[in-house]
């Protein structure tokens, strides 16, 4: 076989193992929300949120997804669904280049208020740019946990979030629905 035709084939395998990997994205998430019930937590987001673009090729790909969670225990607001309390997002993210696929569990601390509705699917870069986007948080490393506080001129351009917190864990150590409860939920609440 030539190494035009070489090319071709591992371009097709690769799209079949993508596909395979969304498909068993799509198990994790469905799972995800079911032990959230049973854990207490709310989803705010029924569908995973991403950023997706015509024209740029980055996002042609979808490689970071995020789920937006809350614990069930505070106040309802004035917007159907969301509560008093801590937001917490879980981002699976594909690329991410030293470690291989991980889980990004992130806690932040919003001023509610600031929210006129529940995130939808395009609101991916409100909990995606504190964590990877420097020019509007100040963000600090220490013992592997994330910390990141946006800068004050930019707390209403991002929904009111005045600080968060995030830690990683490799995606293929959560293989169960044991995993999801004590890796993901177990591991939120105590943040």
């Amino acid at each position: 076989m030539s190494s035009k035709g070489n090319v071709s084939l591992n371009i097709s395998q690769a799209v079949s193992v993508l596909k395979e990997t969304y498909r068993n994205l799509e198990e994790l998430f469905n799972e995800m929300d079911r032990v959230a019930g049973e854990e207490n937590f709310i989803s705010l987001t029924p569908k995973f949120l991403r950023w997706r673009s015509d024209t740029n090729y980055n996002g042609w790909l979808v490689a970071s997804f995020i789920k937006v969670y809350q614990y069930n225990e505070g106040m309802e607001m004035q917007i159907d669904g969301l509560q008093e309390g801590a937001v917490f997002a879980v981002e699976v993210n594909l690329e991410e280049w030293e470690s291989g696929a991980v889980i990004c569990l992130m806690k932040y601390d919003f001023d509610l208020s600031q929210w006129t509705r529940l995130p939808g699917v395009s609101d991916h870069w409100i909990f995606w740019n504190p964590f990877y986007f420097e020019k509007h948080f100040d963000q600090d490393c220490i013992n592997d946990i994330w910390y990141t506080k946006t800068y004050e001129d930019m707390q209403s351009r991002y929904w009111g979030l005045r600080s968060g917190m995030a830690v990683e864990i490799p995606l293929h150590t959560v293989t169960s629905t044991e995993d999801v409860r004590t890796k993901i939920f177990d591991a939120l609440r105590r943040m």
